[in-house]
């Protein structure tokens, strides 16, 4: 991983802001600056854990989209309720632990 510069964290904050303060319909345009300008390898460490850059922009767009309730209502059908269902079934048989 490459160090982080503060050029890098001046344009990450950039984006980030971009996205929090632009409409919903422009909000596509710091995200795509963000997917093709910003380096793939440079990651943020806090606390012994990674954050690489692009994760962080796309989770800021994800925490505005929801805290400003501006998904609407998501709905759901059989085939999806089938999907999180065998999701929590796998993610709870992966959690056991292994005896040899």
């Amino acid at each position: 991983m490459n160090t982080v510069t503060p050029a890098f964290l001046t344009l990450l904050s950039f984006l980030c802001l971009g996205i929090i303060f632009a409409k919903r319909e422009n909000m596509v345009v710091p995200l795509i600056v963000a997917m093709c300008f910003l380096p793939a390898d440079i990651s943020i460490q806090i606390a012994t854990l990674d954050f690489q850059a692009v994760r962080i922009v796309a989770l800021v767009a994800l925490l505005k989209m929801f805290l400003s309730n501006e998904h609407g209502r998501i709905q759901t059908n059989a085939i999806d309720r089938l999907f999180f269902y065998i999701l929590l079934l796998d993610m709870s048989f992966m959690s056991l632990p292994v005896t040899t």
